[in-house]
């Protein structure tokens, strides 16, 4: 998806960045597929900003927070993750 973003017309691009806002979206099953995500619209920069403010609503609390330590710092890196993703958005799209 993140190729297609890139290098894909305008419709390829949407309908990309759409399945990456859907991956995003820490409420899936599969958590590193979310933070897969985010780092794909990180490199987005301005290409991602037609998606910036549905990205700023995901919530990137980690689903299953019990289910081992290691799942507990993936949440805290996600959340610096998708604040830095929309720094930088915000930065490449002025």
């Amino acid at each position: 998806a993140e190729s297609v973003a890139t290098y894909g017309d305008g419709s390829q691009r949407r309908e990309a960045l759409a399945t990456l806002v859907e991956v995003a979206g820490a409420s899936r099953d599969d958590f590193e597929a979310s933070v897969a995500a985010w780092y794909a619209l990180d490199r987005l920069d301005a290409l991602a900003a037609p998606v910036r403010d549905e990205l700023a609503t995901l919530d990137t609390t980690n689903p299953f927070p019990r289910r081992s330590p290691r799942f507990s710092r993936m949440e805290e890196h996600l959340r610096q993750l998708a604040k830095r993703t929309l720094q930088g958005i915000d930065a490449a799209s002025q």
